[in-house]
């Protein structure tokens, strides 16, 4: 197994320089002694999508603006949590992650990631309930065994 090493802010900066200048995912991480998925999940971390192929382009500023209102709409009126709201969007046509979705719900504020956080917990809660009336509990406590 090998160790991670982290990106140091000079491998960050040839990083985009050679995005910008169209190199692809093997080539770039030949060029900085890394793996493909390392590349891979560092551009996505840093707010870069796929293109075509191996190319990678930045998100839009407007369409990530754009993206931010639908998160905090999800998020204030719908009650969803983060899983949910990478569903959305990605029904939506953007293409989104997990970690991205969560790295802007940081961005946004405190305010933000806390009621994302009690969206998840009511999520989780009310899944919990609703197994629960699926499968009752016997007179001590425990779940009744199914049987086949």
């Amino acid at each position: 197994m090998t160790t991670r090493k982290p990106w140091s802010r000079d491998e960050l900066a040839q990083l985009e320089a050679m995005l910008a200048d169209g190199l692809t995912q093997p080539q770039i991480a030949e060029k900085l002694g890394r793996t493909r998925n390392s590349v891979r999940a560092k551009c996505e971390y840093i707010g870069l999508k796929s293109g075509r192929g191996c190319h990678w382009r930045a998100k839009d500023p407007a369409m990530v603006a754009e993206i931010r209102d639908i998160i905090e709409e999800c998020i204030d009126f719908r009650g969803m949590p983060g899983i949910q709201i990478t569903r959305h969007l990605n029904a939506l046509g953007y293409e989104v992650s997990n970690a991205w979705v969560h790295k802007q719900i940081t961005a946004m504020g405190p305010h933000m990631r806390q009621w994302a956080k009690q969206n998840a917990s009511r999520a989780i809660a009310l899944k919990s309930k609703l197994a629960s009336q699926h499968r009752p509990r016997t007179a001590d406590g425990s779940w009744e065994r199914r049987t086949a």
